[in-house]
């Protein structure tokens, strides 16, 4: 199955170029020079791997089993509004032949991070990521951490390279009309098992959306959480590429714009577990539509309001495409998608229920997620996550 990015393959190193037939570094594959210091904590030379002509940057993680080597490759995302790249890492472990590829969440600390954050606050946000990750069991459904480390100047978060990208990705590439019903479910459901995690132990998320859902080959669906969270690079150029992009509100800031009345209201910054069940009913438009695109927050609430009153989802049913900017912001921005080749949606009235449930303006009234996740339109789900890979095949 061909991956989002179809540079993944080509740029992916062979294991006779990362490591030699000791497991270890191949003396004849030149990496970055590491300076040997008496530290438990990992160095690295500092070199700037904003662009992928620039030399990689070995990294060096001496835990407690041992020393961990990752090469960072090149950027394929950005976290906290840009403030953190996140890297495409190969990874060589110290005593195996067999090494791979990970996403490494880098940020600048110490002398780069105070050159480029005045204030502390994107490294002490990080931290406080890190230790809630360290709150929450592993689950097949979370995309936890697999490790953090000091390197000078930089703290570096490593979790899975998930390689199929996120859901947005998937449906911008595969579904750009919308997903199937049984499809949009199906990663709802998944998606919803990792949140019940989070929720049992006393957290909220925060960022749930189509961007911060991840596939992988294996296959799983995978919900980001906390340090793991980032938007792929994939996602805001293919938002991006549209010439009317600049008319909607961005995809990649959607937990901000189209987050439950009482956060986006409130001065406090006061998020609940009610918040998430919101955030998931709008996840479960992107997935519907291929996207969400409205002008502003109250072409949003106009929507949601009409869902709340009639139970019914928007058919998407005007052609705009041809329409100059001008006539379109005289139009009932409720539903407007630029592209002229979509077709009319139709949902079932128990798909239709869910989402109104999830977007209902009183908080107390909105299921939890052990709620959701016992409604007979999960339960009786006949789709698979391998029968959705092997759909994606297909496409």
């Amino acid at each position: 199955m061909a991956t989002n990015n179809p540079q993944t393959c080509r740029e992916l190193l062979s294991l006779q170029e990362l490591v030699g037939d000791n497991g270890g570094p191949n003396p004849n594959k030149k990496l970055s020079p590491v300076k040997e210091e008496p530290s438990t904590e990992a160095v690295t030379e500092q070199e700037d791997t904003s662009t992928n002509s620039a030399k990689p940057v070995v990294l060096l993680d001496r835990g407690i089993n041992g020393t961990d080597r990752f090469r960072i490759m090149h950027p394929i995302g950005t976290a906290s509004s840009g403030s953190i790249l996140v890297y495409k890492a190969a990874y060589i472990p110290e005593r195996s032949v067999t090494y791979e590829t990970m996403a490494v969440q880098d940020i600048f600390v110490a002398m780069k991070y105070e050159s480029m954050h005045p204030e502390p606050q994107v490294f002490d946000n990080l931290k406080a990521q890190i230790e809630k990750n360290g709150l929450i069991p592993d689950h097949q459904n979370l995309m936890g951490i697999r490790n953090a480390f000091f390197s000078e100047g930089y703290l570096c978060v490593v979790f899975p390279l998930m390689e199929l990208g996120s859901m947005r990705s998937i449906t911008a590439t595969r579904f750009p009309g919308g997903m199937s019903e049984d499809c949009i479910l199906l990663v709802l459901r998944e998606a919803l098992t990792g949140l019940s995690i989070i929720h049992a132990n006393g957290h909220v998320h925060r960022e749930i959306s189509a961007g911060h859902i991840f596939f992988n080959g294996k296959p799983e669906i995978k919900l980001a959480f906390s340090a793991s969270v980032f938007d792929l690079n994939e996602d805001q150029n293919d938002q991006s590429s549209s010439s009317s992009s600049s008319w909607f509100l961005p995809a990649a800031s959607i937990c901000d714009w189209a987050a439950a009345p009482e956060v986006h209201e409130s001065n406090n910054n006061e998020y609940t577990q009610e918040a998430d069940i919101w955030m998931l009913g709008i996840t479960a438009l992107e997935l519907a539509y291929g996207g969400l695109r409205v002008m502003n927050r109250k072409a949003l609430e106009t929507m949601v309001t009409k869902i709340n009153v009639k139970k019914k989802l928007p058919k998407k049913d005007k052609k705009v495409g041809d329409l100059k900017p001008d006539k379109i912001v005289c139009l009932d921005p409720s539903w407007i998608d630029p592209r002229p080749q979509f077709k009319k949606r139709k949902f079932s009235k128990g798909f239709e229920n869910l989402v109104a449930k999830c977007l209902n303006l009183d908080p107390p009234k909105r299921p939890t997620a052990d709620e959701l996740l016992q409604d007979e339109i999960f339960t009786k789900l006949n789709m698979s996550v391998p029968f959705f890979q092997d759909l994606l095949r297909d496409i």
